[in-house]
């Protein structure tokens, strides 16, 4: 699985990164989607159970951890450092995983967490949101 982030025009961020890439050894995990849709609640009166109406909109949330080696104690320390603020705060995401890609356009980022840091290794896990993956 390979997962870039492309940042949009006005972010502060200016180059695409790329935050996991089994190939390339950020290995991806518990890559977690997670929909939410808007909805509507009428409670009619004298009516004994509300009526549901959907809203139709979507809102697509991303969670995964990628967990690296680095080549020493001190790169670890300083990718741990910088890395959340390489991050772009909004943009494209583009996941490619076994021929497929799916693409989450206009999506912000929630959140950037050093989850684990061992000598050598670190593990980030980020959250990403926005309304819908596509296939382009």
């Amino acid at each position: 699985m390979q997962i870039t982030f492309t940042p949009a025009s006005n972010s502060l961020t200016t180059q695409a990164i790329v935050l996991g890439d089994d190939t390339a050894g950020a290995i991806v995990n518990n890559y977690l989607p997670r929909q939410s849709r808007s909805i509507q609640q009428n409670n009619p009166t004298r009516a004994k159970n509300p009526i549901f109406y959907p809203r139709y909109l979507r809102f697509m949330e991303v969670s995964w951890t990628v967990e690296r080696t680095h080549a020493s104690y001190a790169d670890a320390v300083q990718f741990v450092l910088q890395h959340a603020d390489a991050v772009p705060d909004s943009g494209t995401l583009q996941v490619v995983h076994a021929g497929t890609t799916l693409t989450l356009q206009n999506c912000v980022t929630q959140s950037v967490q050093c989850a684990r840091h061992t000598g050598v290794a670190t593990w980030f896990q980020y959250t990403v949101k926005g309304s819908y993956f596509t296939n382009p």
